[in-house]
């Protein structure tokens, strides 16, 4: 449904409901249009326009919320294809050939940075499946590096 025919059949009801209250207006009694009657209606209004106002905040701040989850993760994705980008450069650039690291280089590129740029508010970055085979490459060579690390800190001990 398009936010035009929402509006207009909101503007329906609303509209139906004045005209029903006028001509129920002329069929009450006196009593129910005293003062103290019309002071209720009052307060019962300000508590309807009071929770509809809690309710939009609420609405607000989850949408808040899951913009930046999903910022987040696209930052946290973008830093490790970048990171992934440049061990995959230097570890090229130490064997000094054109070999499989290189390829390897050119399959993180385009199958990470295509995805990156265009995550979409439904679509969750961090399970999207051209970026299954990079985030398993990054996870491989993180834990080789922290392997790395260990065994050089173990030989100069």
């Amino acid at each position: 449904m398009s936010s035009i025919a929402i509006g207009g059949i909101a503007f329906a009801c609303v509209f139906g409901g004045a005209l029903i209250g006028v001509v129920f207006r002329t069929m009450l009694p006196e009593e129910h249009l005293s003062a103290d009657t019309k002071d209720v209606v009052k307060l019962g209004i300000a508590l309807i326009a009071t929770m509809a106002a809690l309710v939009l905040s609420l609405l607000i701040a989850s949408a808040k919320s899951t913009y930046d989850t999903r910022r987040s993760q696209l930052l946290e994705v973008s830093a490790d294809v970048i990171l992934l980008d440049r061990v995959l450069a230097n570890y090229g650039a130490r064997r000094r050939t054109r070999g499989p690291s290189s390829s390897a280089r050119w399959q993180v590129r385009s199958s990470s940075f295509g995805p990156l740029t265009t995550a979409g508010p439904r679509r969750s970055i961090v399970k999207h499946p051209r970026l299954k085979l990079s985030m398993t490459i990054f996870s491989a060579l993180r834990r080789r590096v922290r392997l790395n690390a260990r065994c050089r800190v173990k030989l100069r001990g």
